[in-house]
């Protein structure tokens, strides 16, 4: 009984249903898993945005922030802070995140152009540049900063273009070869 009320809460916390909290609590408080229905809670909140949705991701990630079932809160969060362009909060919640891909590491690059933070930014994002897969959309801001100052230069855009080859990439690695004078 206490799986399926658990499934069954679990579910209405995915969809972004309001759940009954003391009757939950009553019911399912103890229940090992409960940790991920409140976490169900927080993402749902986050596809909402707004100010109440970035408490509850604080308060959740205080409390379980070392737990597995805080990373897709986490990355939640990231992802609805770098889309309302709120860059002070993503630098804060990324520098504590333990997994990321190369997508977060972008929006970071992102957030640091934005905000101004260019020490070390041209290394940070050229490093995120040579890489022989196609790179997320979230890089591209990146990208064109690096463009912009000319930091892409043919030797750079060369090594990506072979390390694309050598990855079996080779519609990147010819594009890339394209850009070459």
């Amino acid at each position: 009984a206490e799986r399926e009320a658990f499934k069954a809460a679990y579910a209405d916390a995915e969809a972004g249903r309001p759940l009954p909290e003391g009757e939950l609590l009553d019911r399912l408080g103890g229940y090992v898993l409960y940790p991920y229905i409140e976490a169900a809670q927080v993402r749902a909140l986050l596809r909402q945005g707004g100010a109440a949705a970035d408490a509850a991701a604080k308060r959740f990630l205080e409390r379980h922030g070392a737990e597995p079932f805080a990373r897709p809160v986490r990355r939640a969060w990231l992802d609805s802070l770098a889309s309302r362009r709120r860059w002070n909060e993503y630098l804060e919640v990324f520098a504590t995140a333990r997994a990321v891909d190369q997508t977060l590491r972008c929006q970071a690059l992102e957030a640091r152009i934005a905000l101004g933070r260019l020490d070390g930014l041209v290394e940070a994002a050229t490093a995120e540049w040579l890489t022989g897969t196609s790179a997320p959309d979230a890089c591209n801001p990146a990208y064109d900063w690096l463009r912009a100052r000319g930091a892409l230069t043919p030797d750079l855009i060369e090594r990506r273009a072979r390390l694309a080859l050598a990855a079996g990439e080779t519609r990147l690695g010819r594009w890339r070869a394209r850009q070459l004078p």
